[in-house]
This record gives C-alpha cells, structure tokens and sequence, in this order.
C-alpha cells in the first residue's frame, strides 16, 4: 500500500513539473516579443508618374498600372534584436521586403528596401496598406 502511495505522488510531482515548466516556457515565448513598429504605405495609381516626398509616410508615388516603386529605409534599434517584417496590404499590389527578417547588433543599422508592384487591372485611385516590423529579443 505504502508503494502505490510513493508512486501516487512521485506521478503527481512529475505531471506538476511538466505543467508548470510548458508555462514557463510560454511565457518565456512571450515575452521574447519586444516591440511592433508600424510604417503605413501610400501609393497613387494613374496614367502617369508621379512623385510625393513627404516623410510621414511610406510614398511609393504616382504610378500607372503594372509598375514597380521602390523605396528604402534604415533599420536601427540600441539593442540585439531579431526583426521579421510582416506587409499588411487592402489590394492587390505586392509588396515585398528585402530582408524580409534579420538579425541586428545593437547600435547599428540594416537598411530594407521595399518593392512596391501595381497589378495591370488596378482602376485608377489612392491606395494605403501598412509594414510591420517585429522586433524579438535575442536569447
């Protein structure tokens, strides 16, 4: 009786140790998430080339259906991060990052360059989407 008893509760320490070292590897994952910075785009399909130079935005101009823009930044943080960046578009443009995820050394700076394409069916109009970029603390 006094084994099954011993055993009962060597069991029940094991399950335990299981369960509370999942949460506190969740929560681990978690908390590797540091900050999402948000840069909203613009674009402005018409029949001819435009250009909008205004810092408040990302501008990728005037631009007629089919066509490409190309815009870059420079990504910079004090710390050591991990950085995935994640489009989130309303239409039908492409829109890809190159890097699309890096590591960088606090204090210094990647530059990304963004890719902007029209579809050929686009009507004319102005059009807005916006770039995400996770920044996760290295471990």
């Amino acid at each position: 009786m006094k084994k099954v008893n011993v055993f009962i509760i060597i069991g029940f320490v094991v399950i335990l140790s299981i369960i509370l070292s999942s949460i506190a590897f969740f929560s681990l994952l978690q908390e590797k998430k540091l900050h999402t910075e948000v840069i909203h785009y613009d674009y402005v399909v018409m029949e001819e080339l435009g250009m909008i130079l205004d810092n408040d935005i990302l501008h990728f101009g005037g631009l007629m259906p089919g066509a490409r823009s190309e815009r870059s930044i420079s990504v910079g943080v004090p710390f050591d991060a991990d950085v995935v960046i994640e489009v989130v578009k309303n239409n039908s443009e492409i829109v890809t990052a190159n890097p699309g995820q890096f590591s960088i050394i606090g204090g210094t700076a990647v530059d990304v360059m963004f890719s902007l394409v029209v579809d050929e069916g686009t009507p004319h109009g102005e059009y807005t989407g916006k770039i995400l970029l996770h920044f996760f603390r290295k471990i």
